[in-house]
């Protein structure tokens, strides 16, 4: 799923909403069109890993999928397939958020296609320019939880998060945004950690082998938890936005990043192993050029945030 992200420029978003659209072309052209995209796609993900690992002191040699270096230039195909994901999803979060979309109880009114006001073809016009009513309303239904109704109404049921997993093309995409944004979460915590100020970015991983049943049975409870936490940080995030377009200053993509997951449990040592943590200890006393003060704060344990 992903949640909704201020979209770029309209130009940008009309072009690329079309990587989704796959009706009006042959099974042949769509292949060749989306085989194509996987592999600039795959370009940029090599391209953010290797960054990554020279910002940890990892350098490609030899032939390796690494050795084109970091300062090769690729395009970022995941943000512009994601700007046509992202608009749906804006869409839909202005028919679930605003008050001239709901009705008396708070819930999302069930609209007229077509027409001015309250209606889906505004809600289209203002998140997807340049895309038609038909188009739009194709989109939604099929990566939204969207519903035709009698009287040429529609109606959304459901959360205003969009279903990337109902192609490879926008799988892929936004796994590489996930990567990016878990790296670079990583990194800049491993650069604050060495240094006397700064605030860590939280990131956790909560592990435990369990049966696959009990994982089964346990999904749809964590779903709803995930869900909930995601919409309140949208929301809150959405005055924040609203506040950055205002103030002229330069902004950054900001957010949470939530996934669950169940693998074979991988083969673990048979007691812990704790020479890589001596190596790392030991590096770092050496480097050290003057003894350390009783009173130091390097003295203290400090718990990660």
């Amino acid at each position: 799923m992903v949640k909704r992200n201020r979209r770029g420029t309209s130009s940008a978003v009309n072009g690329h909403t079309r990587v989704l659209v796959r009706g009006q072309r042959s099974s042949g052209s769509r292949e060749a069109a989306d085989g194509a995209i996987l592999h600039a796609l795959g370009e940029e993900l090599y391209e953010v890993i290797s960054r990554a690992l020279a910002r940890f002191g990892v350098h490609g040699r030899g032939n390796g999928p690494f050795a084109h270096g970091v300062n090769r230039h690729v395009p970022s195909m995941s943000e512009r397939v994601l700007s046509a994901t992202s608009s749906l999803s804006e869409l839909l979060f202005e028919w679930a958020n605003d008050a001239n979309f709901l009705d008396a109880a708070g819930n999302p009114k069930v609209l007229l296609v077509r027409g001015c006001g309250v209606t889906f073809e505004a809600l289209a016009a203002r998140h997807l320019p340049g895309v038609s009513v038909e188009e739009a309303l194709s989109l939604v239904r099929r990566y939204g939880q969207v519903s035709i109704r009698r009287g040429n109404k529609v109606g959304l049921y459901g959360s205003t998060n969009i279903d990337t997993a109902k192609e490879k093309v926008t799988s892929l995409a936004l796994a590489i945004r996930q990567i990016d944004r878990l790296l670079n979460t990583m990194l800049r915590n491993v650069e604050v950690a060495r240094q006397t100020a700064g605030v860590r970015w939280s990131e956790r991983l909560v592990e435990r082998f369990i049966n696959v049943d009990a994982w089964n049975e346990f999904v749809p409870s964590l779903r709803a938890q995930i869900t909930d936490l995601s919409d309140r940080v949208d929301r809150s995030l959405a005055q924040a936005e609203k506040n950055a377009l205002q103030s002229g200053k330069a902004k950054h993509a900001a957010g949470v990043g939530l996934y669950a997951y169940c693998i074979p449990a991988p083969k673990k040592p048979t007691s812990p192993d704790f020479s890589v943590l001596r190596i790392a200890v030991a590096s770092r006393a050496k480097k050290r050029k003057k003894p350390i003060a009783k009173d130091s704060h390097h003295h203290r344990v400090e718990r990660a945030n």
